[in-house]
């Protein structure tokens, strides 16, 4: 006869019962049975600092019992529990260099005879802060106007330290320049640079171990040349003198240079002097004496330094006296045929040209105004065209050139004769002048 399987049953049944009143308890209290309800919390601390953290429960006749890594503590002269269950450790150990500094993970057992709870774990560990930057900033140069970032990745540390940054001895105010702010990695970035922001940074990284500084970076911002007095274009006349001036300024200070735009500066004639006496411009003049109308064109004032360079163009214009370029010579010419004297100038500006008839107050031609229907007239050339000559066209008659320099002139005789070959004058010169006007 084999024996019932009631009787193991039941005593299983009765351990489990037994083993449900006595595990943790986790509902509402029932006046008996522990419940946590202040656990402990998560600390970071400094190396021998004392340490306190919390287990507070509820129910009658508690003991609290504390673990460490899961192992039951050992209370010592080190660590004891007060009497709210707390535990409390007089010195922490690790190393705030970074060594062993997690001290460990730690949770309470509240317990009495009706059951115990456990409380949530909470991990100790020592606040360190490591020496070394893992990216320091580096020196730099900037041109004015443009975005520039200073490197920062600080040391590890535990908590993450805080960054900042220090230009010279004074810690930056990044919330009062809106120009400036730290990347969350702790990049310094600045943006439109300004000569102002040269200097010496650190990145400085700071938590409750300690405040280390980066090694020191100069900030070098370059600002491009800019000018502060133009040169004017300017008109001369020819064997006068001018002068340019230009004036700029710069970080660093510029250099100033001319020349000519599409051809060579006029040598032996051409000079470069040095401009005021003030440290905070760079100034040149250029001059030229005995100016000649090969001078004529643009000349380039250029300002240049490492930020960059600029140009400015003037122009010189030159006042060049008319010179004929050909002259009008004696004609005799038989009535009813058709004389023409030749007169062309040049000169800056284009010289006009008019003739006149001496003895006839009443006689004027224009070159290019004359009427080319008339029987005399003057083309745009500056020629002077007699049709259908007549005895009394016969005359002395004087091309000027003129322009706002000066006027030059030159005379030729016509003789109209009434029958082929007879002779016209004995006088067969031909007279210039030059007058200033």
């Amino acid at each position: 006869m084999h024996d019932s399987p009631l009787p193991a049953v039941f005593l299983f049944l009765l351990l489990l019962v037994r083993f449900c009143h006595s595990s943790d308890y986790s509902g509402e209290s029932d006046g008996q049975h522990p419940v946590i309800v202040e656990h402990p919390l998560d600390s970071i601390v400094l190396k021998d600092d004392p340490v306190t953290m919390k287990c507070r429960a509820e129910g009658p006749g508690l003991t609290y019992t504390w673990y460490k890594n899961g192992t039951k503590l050992t209370y010592d002269k080190n660590s004891l529990v007060l009497k709210d269950g707390s535990l409390f450790l007089v010195h922490a150990a690790g190393d705030s260099h970074g060594k062993d500094s997690e001290v460990g993970n730690y949770y309470c057992n509240a317990s009495n005879e009706h059951g115990f709870a456990i409380s949530n774990t909470a991990t100790v560990r020592i606040a360190m802060l490591k020496e070394e930057f893992r990216a320091t900033p580096q020196s730099t140069q900037a041109v004015v106007g443009t975005r520039v970032i200073l490197s920062c990745l600080p040391p590890r540390g535990l908590p993450e330290p805080v960054v900042s940054w220090q230009k010279g001895d004074n810690t930056l105010r990044i919330q009062e320049d809106g120009r400036m702010s730290i990347h969350p990695a702790g990049d310094l970035v600045i943006e439109n640079v300004q000569r102002s922001d040269s200097g010496v940074y650190k990145c400085v990284a700071t938590n409750m171990v300690d405040t280390i500084f980066s090694n020191p970076a100069n900030l070098i911002v370059q600002e491009r040349p800019y000018f502060t007095k133009k040169p004017e274009n300017q008109t001369v006349q020819e064997g006068g003198s001018v002068e340019f001036f230009c004036e700029a300024s710069g970080e660093p200070l510029p250099k100033i240079s001319w020349r000519k735009r599409h051809g060579q500066m006029p040598i032996g004639r051409a000079e470069l002097r040095p401009g005021d006496d003030d440290s905070r411009y760079a100034s040149q003049a250029l001059s030229i004496k005995k100016v000649r109308p090969s001078d004529a064109g643009i000349y380039v004032c250029q300002s240049k330094s490492p930020a960059g360079n600029v140009d400015v163009a003037v122009r010189l214009n030159v006042l060049a006296s008319p010179e004929l370029s050909k002259i009008p010579t004696n004609q005799t010419v038989i009535a009813g045929k058709t004389a023409e004297f030749e007169c062309e100038a040049q000169g800056d500006p284009k010289p006009g040209i008019v003739w006149t008839k001496q003895a006839d107050p009443t006689f004027t031609k224009y070159a290019g105004f004359s009427d080319e229907n008339d029987r005399i007239y003057a083309n745009d050339e500056g020629h002077l065209i007699i049709r259908n000559a007549h005895p009394t066209d016969s005359g002395t008659y004087t091309c000027a050139a003129m322009n706002s320099v000066t006027s030059v002139f030159s005379k030729a005789l016509l003789l109209v004769t009434e029958k082929d070959g007879q002779k016209a004058v004995t006088d067969n010169s031909t007279y210039s002048c030059r007058h200033n006007m």
